[in-house]
């Protein structure tokens, strides 16, 4: 039979994505995820937002991925009230990678990397961080001062990967990922919960405040040797594969972040698995993960804190699409997808997101939609068109 031909349409269609995620294409790519957790081999890719990183697939050309993203991959606390322990304690998890992103196609040797929109605001804002988990965050710019430590996307990354190591007896990688051509630079690897660690400069250049220490010979990384442990390897491996493939002008296309869709969602499974043919390639959804947990009878838990942290990174893209102007970031965001594992729940976060004024202003300058869905186990059991009237 036919493969059906979904449409790369800015405003997505009901009818389509049901049948998208009921597609051969779909069914496969879920196949090949669970065949991966069988042999507890899945890779946790903790990443930005930013829809031209995406959800690890593209990168790493590999379906077994739990990608977790939140804004500059800096919604980690470490300790018992980290949103997403049960996730890397899980046995199915191999290994855990953070990563920041950064456009290396105007890179400058011997300065930090910039490119990352979570990072900018950090500059404007300052060096001032509240470290305080318990406040709630607002906006965009309330997340951006209370959780980003490092205006510097890679010290970022090894705050993060820090304190997940300090939660789990896994492996933990920090590195960058140059959005401009997805290659994927490995700069830390923790082992044995912090006992042993590997850099790929010294400690003292990595955690300098002199950036011209950290960066002077470029963006730092681990050698691509046997060195590196087994899974490692074959993720770089595939890496290269990925980035000698991409098209002459994907470093053009992906200058400027657009995505059609903000997706805030519970699934761990990555969209583009779920939706490939709307999430398949890079620069098409930011991405927002919203954390949960289940007790003992399966009920469905999410803290006010997770909710109110969610809508402040979807804050960012909403309020830039409303201001933006052609060819600039966020034109083009027309749909907002909302997913969890009870449909009502869906709804009921549309209602908080359409009770910010932000996301009236989207919503109405835009012309735009939500969408809310019950997915279960990567499988969207029920989706509708949210309505604001």
């Amino acid at each position: 039979m036919m493969e059906i031909m979904f449409p790369k349409d800015i405003v997505l269609d009901v009818s389509l994505l049901k049948k998208e995620n009921s597609s051969s294409k779909a069914r496969s790519l879920r196949k090949k995820w669970l065949d991966i957790e069988k042999t507890k081999d899945l890779f946790v890719f903790h990443s930005c937002d930013d829809a031209r990183e995406g959800d690890g697939v593209s990168i790493f050309n590999n379906p077994g991925i739990i990608s977790i993203r939140s804004i500059s991959a800096a919604n980690v606390f470490g300790g018992d009230e980290d949103f997403f322990k049960w996730i890397y304690q899980a046995p199915a998890v191999r290994a855990i990678g953070v990563a920041g992103h950064y456009d290396g196609s105007s890179y400058i040797e011997g300065e930090e990397p910039l490119g990352c929109g979570g990072h900018g605001e950090k500059r404007k804002i300052g060096r001032e961080t509240v470290v305080n988990t318990s406040r709630k965050t607002a906006s965009a710019e309330d997340y951006v001062r209370k959780l980003i430590v490092h205006e510097d996307p890679l010290k970022q990354a090894i705050v993060s990967a820090i304190r997940t190591a300090s939660i789990v007896d896994k492996p933990v990688v920090a590195g960058l990922i140059d959005h401009s051509n997805l290659s994927f630079k490995p700069v830390m690897i923790i082992e044995e919960n912090g006992r042993k660690i590997r850099t790929a400069v010294s400690l003292e250049n990595l955690l300098s405040s002199d950036n011209k220490l950290l960066y002077q010979n470029g963006i730092p990384e681990l050698p691509f040797d046997l060195s590196n442990p087994d899974w490692l390897y074959s993720l770089r491996q595939n890496n290269q594969e990925v980035v000698k493939r991409l098209p002459t002008n994907f470093a053009l296309k992906q200058k400027t972040q657009d995505p059609h869709t903000v997706a805030i969602s519970t699934d761990i499974r990555p969209m583009s698995i779920r939706l490939p043919y709307t999430f398949g390639e890079n620069n098409t959804g930011f991405g927002i993960t919203l954390p949960y947990s289940k007790d003992e009878n399966g009920k469905v838990n999410i803290t006010d804190k997770a909710i109110h942290q969610s809508l402040a990174q979807a804050n960012y893209p909403l309020d830039h699409a409303t201001k933006a102007q052609t060819g600039q970031p966020f034109y083009n965001t027309r749909n907002v997808l909302i997913e969890t594992p009870d449909l009502n729940l869906s709804r009921s976060l549309a209602e908080k997101l359409l009770q910010k004024n932000w996301g009236q202003q989207w919503l109405e300058r835009k012309k735009g939609q939500i969408l809310v869905a019950q997915v279960n186990s990567a499988q969207t059991n029920f989706l509708e068109k949210f309505k604001t009237t």
